[in-house]
């Protein structure tokens, strides 16, 4: 749902989105309906909490200089940009809504492995299997994570993780 929100000083957020609800003028929390998909999902979620089955880890070996600060800036424009990562779910009056907050700051972990020599290869990939188990909560959220890990000056490792009640791999496919 793409969704226009306009703020002026001292009012409430105006959106012309029947379906959006704004759950508290001050909080910049807003709710919408969860798709039956999403319902779903939280179902299983709720008969098995944290479940990393439902994850989509995507991982990326990046060559050259990496200015994480950069990487930093462009995950928080990306988050900001796209509702569903700012998206964690509840229930009210019975209905399971998705919660949309106005910001979420996030930014990548760094996992600094560089002059490991051999031992470094083994320890990213049990980093990047142990990070694709990690247990979302769907209610406070994030869901999704960053993580970057350093192997050398020009030689890095880029994770996303990402719960796929907000991601589809037809939308990862467009990453």
């Amino acid at each position: 749902i793409d969704t226009t929100e306009v703020t002026a000083p001292n009012s409430a957020a105006v959106n012309s989105d029947p379906e959006m609800h704004e759950t508290s003028a001050s909080s910049g929390l807003f709710a919408y309906p969860a798709s039956a998909q999403q319902q779903q999902l939280w179902f299983i979620d709720q008969l098995h909490p944290g479940n990393p089955a439902y994850n989509i880890p995507l991982a990326y070996e990046l060559r050259g200089r990496v200015d994480l600060s950069a990487m930093n800036r462009s995950l928080q424009w990306l988050v900001d940009r796209h509702e569903n990562f700012r998206t964690r779910f509840g229930v009210r009056d019975g209905t399971l809504m998705q919660l949309v907050d106005a910001e979420r700051p996030v930014e990548f972990r760094v996992m600094d492995l560089a002059g490991q020599g051999s031992a470094s290869e083994e320890t990213w990939r049990k980093e990047v299997a142990k990070e694709a188990r990690h247990q979302f909560d769907l209610a406070e959220g994030p869901l999704i994570r960053g993580l970057v890990i350093k192997l050398g000056a020009e030689r890095h490792v880029l994770l996303f993780n990402c719960h796929h009640a907000i991601l589809d791999h037809r939308s990862v496919l467009q990453m």
